[in-house]
């Protein structure tokens, strides 16, 4: 093979070596193994400039916005490719975000992952790296890692790079450290992102933590002016030229089951790439490098001449003869063949469209159809398709290629049609293999007429022109939706049916053997995933097409005497979006999902749907109050903007707001944390946070922050240093350690709240001079202020609510004289960090002189509220409450003082809660426990 597997995309290219877009490639291959534009940085990464000393690659420019196209990759045994957009069906061992059981079509609930987001856009991954790069071959792994192909801006391969999270992040220590023992730690770069409990980690081909070893044994030396990069799929497999070879390292063993079965077809007189020590070479001109072979490294021929994606139909009827051939021979008895059937198409179809879900949920939904109507069973065979049976009929299984495509198929110059990669070699039934002929085939042509505007071989007699005229009609309708698409769909069935005149060649030369449409779509629903793992222009529309083809594929829709119908079926696990104005104002709620149309980063003027995360009142606007809205856009950006209650939608562009001109620019520098719209926001840069806050507010910002962390010292915790700042931004710099709200679970959690108390006890007592009152009338107002913006929203509308934050507040104003102490006045458990010695805080600008009550309730309350939303379990939250007793004791801070605090804070967060919409029935319901235990022991 090999075939298409995780995210191996590859592209055209022409005879001979392939250009310096990325595939064969004609430049040397860089000291770090690479063969990309530049020697690796001395921070070890692949990069265009110097490291910093945070370890983030040199200052290029940042790579264009969206997801970016992987221009030219070839696979296999030295020869050129098309690009069918394939995967190892059956013999995958991808993740998905989690086991499908059945066919059945699940929920659809959309579960943000903060950290595959930023792998996955090049803008902000190119400012954390400080060179353009973007990704390709991504293989998530949820809530653990994520790993990929990591490419320059001209689309070569610089590398790999992973994304580490929670105890996997033990891995880049690994990685690095065993980069450092071969001599190739300069080579290797990482960049911790403490906000996720994550690592950011990446290095050259010869640091692969799992290719690595292997290369080092081969001999191959990665800088060989000779070597040309053929293709790499991090971890897993990495093939080259040198010479007249293919030299071909796996991170599994290979080498036995391909050469024994390669030569055991060989011997038996069919044309196959045999490994060179098996008779002469097709390339005899060649001087073998000095490659030492093994179990995970092999060498083969190279050979001169190209696949059959786009060939002539007398080779494609040759290539079917011959795959007939091979189902009909023995298989070699050295070789323990594994056995494969439609249970394991089946599973491969479940865990893409599983995958597919999770990562892009919107593009899934006629993935899932399918899937559900796929047989548990194997098909029976198709009555209509008898002539010329091989031997299948009769059930029993036959040697099979295994990843079956016409692209494992090479005409070489010499005229003969050989198969190759034949690393997947095992038992099975022929539908499996010609279910992969076609389905590949069918992808190709989707991915082909997606990227000429619809364009496929029927428009070829056209000529030139015509293609032009469409890709141009294509590049500019950035609409591109469903009219488009059913055009797509036509002219995709018209143009021979997907390709139908190569299979049916194919199936001539092979003998027409019984293919059921089921086997079809399932070996295209265990490829849709391909489009998206990719990250290449237009995987959504490509996903799409091919989903839907797998669903009329069940129907017959592409196969004779299909119907041609129409499927449109409501999707059960769909959530509903606001699509019109809201009405209902005494029971308004903001809603989970909001759309509205909006200038987006290209100049589109498309309907954009956020997912909302975070709320905040807003103000009101022309007498409309209005609320803050903050969430993902579904392409793994942060959109902020405001909505009314009714039903008015604004979306502010990604990394942009007119009343914080300075986002803009600091957003293409690093990661957008947070964007309040005309507030504030938050980007994480490889040198430490930025907060960007309306012009003429910075200084006042530096200096309370300033102030606040110099109080923590004084206490023995950790603060970050204000790096710099101009009128409206503040750089601080990165504290060491972990968010407290992810530790629950860490073995470590009693210490962390050992060492917060004593922290804490100190804090409290040291002298507040110089710093701002904030007293209980203070506080008071700060309830009224959220009763009356909640209230203009009608957001508590008919619960006790509203009441009982007047009440309090009253009880507030009515204090007597306290007793006012240093305070952070926002503390809780998203304000804290631990490294497992110390404890970190951070926001310290609210830090004011405040009655002790104040910070030890807020702490105490948010633990349970934590527990509540499922995020600690009861033993860490009474840990925290523990703490929190301690330092009360320890400060003589009066009961009744605490229990007024604790209700003042419930209230508030009944009032901050109630405005976001994942969280507000959560949240209610617990404070309503809350306070009514208050009362009972008040």
């Amino acid at each position: 093979m090999p075939a298409v597997e995780d995210g191996d995309v590859p592209r055209p290219v022409g005879r001979g070596r392939a250009d310096a877009d990325g595939s064969v490639g004609r430049g040397r291959a860089d000291a770090d193994g690479s063969v990309g534009p530049g020697r690796a940085d001395a921070d070890g990464s692949v990069g265009h400039g110097r490291a910093d000393a945070d370890g983030s690659v040199g200052r290029g420019e940042v790579a264009p916005r969206g997801p970016a196209r992987v221009d030219g990759e070839t696979r296999g045994s030295g020869r050129h490719t098309s690009d069918p957009v394939s995967s190892d069906p059956v013999m995958s061992n991808s993740v998905s975000s989690g086991p499908v059981p059945s066919n059945s079509v699940s929920s659809d609930p959309v579960s943000s992952d903060p950290v595959l987001e930023l792998l996955l856009d090049p803008e902000r991954l190119s400012g954390l790296l400080r060179t353009p790069v973007r990704v390709t071959r991504v293989r998530p792994k949820p809530g653990v890692s994520h790993t990929a192909a990591l490419l320059g801006a001209d689309g070569r391969v610089l590398g790999w790079v992973q994304a580490l999270v929670g105890p996997a992040r033990a891995k880049a220590a690994k990685a690095r450290d065993r980069a450092e023992r071969y001599g190739h730690g300069a080579l290797i770069g990482s960049l911790p992102l403490p906000q996720w409990d994550a690592e950011l980690v990446w290095g050259g081909i010869a640091t692969d933590p799992e290719l690595g070893s292997p290369l080092r044994r081969s001999g191959l030396d990665l800088t060989s002016p000779d070597l040309v990069l053929l293709r790499y799929n991090p971890l897993r497999r990495l093939v080259v030229r040198v010479g007249g070879q293919v030299v071909r390292v796996t991170a599994e063993p290979h080498a036995q089951r391909m050469s024994a079965v390669a030569r055991s077809l060989a011997e038996r007189g069919l044309p196959v790439v045999a490994p060179c020590e098996l008779g002469p070479q097709p390339h005899p001109g060649s001087v073998p490098p000095r490659v030492r072979v093994s179990r995970r490294v092999s060498a083969w021929p190279w050979v001169e001449g190209s696949d059959l994606t786009q060939a002539d139909l007398g080779p494609v009827r040759a290539a079917g003869e011959l795959a007939a051939r091979v189902h009909a021979t023995s298989p070699p008895v050295a070789v323990d063949l594994p056995e494969r059937g439609w249970g394991d198409l089946l599973a491969a179809a479940r865990r893409s469209v599983a995958l597919l879900h999770a990562v892009a949920p919107q593009a899934a939904h006629a993935a899932r159809l399918a899937l559900a109507g796929l047989p548990e069973q194997e098909p029976a065979p198709d009555p209509l398709s008898h002539e010329g049976r091989t031997g299948a009929e009769d059930g029993r299984h036959v040697l099979l290629h295994g990843d079956l495509s016409l692209d494992q198929f090479l005409l070489g110059d010499d005229g003969v049609v050989r198969l190759t990669d034949l690393d997947r070699a095992c038992w099975g039934p022929v539908e499996l293999d010609l279910a992969s002929v076609r389905a590949a085939q069918i992808v190709h042509e989707v991915r082909r007429s997606s990227e000429t505007g619809g364009v496929g071989d029927s428009a070829v007699g056209h000529g030139h022109e015509q293609r032009d005229e469409h890709r141009h009609t294509r590049r500019h309708d950035h609409r591109y939706g469903h009219e488009q698409r059913d055009e797509l769909r036509h002219t995709l069935r018209h143009d021979h049916r997907h390709g139908a005149a190569a299979w049916e060649a194919f199936v001539d030369g092979y003998g027409r053997a019984p293919l059921p449409g089921a086997w079809v779509s399932a070996a295209l629903l265990a490829r849709v995933a391909e489009p998206w793992r990719s990250q290449a222009a237009g995987w959504r529309e490509q996903t799409e097409e091919v989903a839907q083809l797998a669903l009329d594929l069940l129907a017959g829709t592409l196969l004779p005497g299909g119907s041609g119908g129409q499927h449109a079926q409501a999707d059960p696990g769909g959530s509903a979006v606001v699509a019109g104005p809201l009405t209902s104002r005494p029971s308004w709620r903001v809603p989970r999902v909001v759309r509205a149309r909006a200038e987006d980063e290209s100049g589109d003027d498309d309907a954009v749907t956020v997912t909302v995360g975070r709320a905040w009142p807003a103000g009101a606007r022309d007498g409309q109050a209005r609320v803050a809205i903050e969430g993902d856009d579904g392409r793994g950006r942060l959109r902020a903007g405001t909505i009314s209650p009714g039903g008015a939608v604004t979306l502010l562009p990604h990394g942009e707001d007119p009343r914080l001109p300075g986002l803009a620019a600091a957003a293409r520098t690093g990661s957008l944390l947070v964007h309040r719209a005309g507030r504030r926001a938050v980007v994480h840069r490889a040198d430490g946070y930025l907060k960007i806050v309306r012009p003429g507010r910075a200084a006042a910002l530096v200096d309370a922050s300033a102030r606040g962390a110099a109080v923590a010292r004084d206490a023995g915790l950790v603060a970050a240093d204000v790096v710099s700042s101009t009128d409206e931004t503040v750089l601080t710099r990165t504290l060491p350690g972990i968010p407290v709200q992810r530790l629950a679970s860490d073995g470590s959690w009693s210490d962390l709240w050992a060492a917060w108390a004593a922290g804490w006890t100190r804090w409290q007592q040291l002298p507040p001079a110089g710093l701002a009152a904030h007293t209980p009338a203070d506080e008071a107002q700060v309830l009224r202020t959220w009763a009356q913006r909640v209230g203009a929203l009608d957001l508590l509308t008919g619960t006790p609510w509203p009441e009982r934050l007047a009440r309090v507040a009253t009880q507030l104003d009515g204090s007597p004289d306290v007793t006012l102490v240093a305070a952070h006045r926002d503390l809780h458990d998203g304000q804290l960090l631990w490294d497992g010695r110390r404890v970190g805080v951070v926001d310290l600008d609210t830090v004011c002189r405040a009655e002790p009550a104040l910070d030890l309730a807020n702490l105490h309350v948010h633990a349970g509220l934590r527990q509540a939303q499922g995020l600690w379990p009861a033993s860490a939250a009474d840990l925290v409450r523990e703490a929190v007793g301690e330092v009360a004791v320890a400060g003589s801070v009066p009961a009744s003082r605490l229990a007024l605090a604790r209700r003042a804070t419930v209230a508030r967060l009944v009032a901050v809660y109630c405005l976001r919409p994942r969280w507000r029935d959560v949240v209610l319901a617990w404070a309503e426990e809350q306070w009514q235990s208050e009362a009972r022991h008040g």
